[in-house]
């Protein structure tokens, strides 16, 4: 998924803001987490309730990235 794509999904959360969205792309961008991007679309995907708090919750406590660990 092209990062464009990628933004256009995370838009699309319920209750995003553009801190949120520039945060997780420039994460997958600068760290090499790239790879991790088609498990945040999943998450997304198969939670459409989902609000942004969420998504970053997935991506810190399942995919542990954004920690400072």
């Amino acid at each position: 998924m092209a990062i464009q794509d990628f933004r256009k999904k995370l838009i699309q959360v319920d209750g995003s803001y553009e801190a949120f969205v520039d945060m997780a792309v420039r994460y997958v961008e600068m760290t090499g987490n790239y790879g991790m991007v088609p498990q945040i679309v999943r998450y997304i995907d198969e939670n459409p309730y989902a609000n942004c708090s969420d998504v970053l919750h997935y991506m810190v406590s399942e995919l542990r990235i954004l920690s400072c660990a």
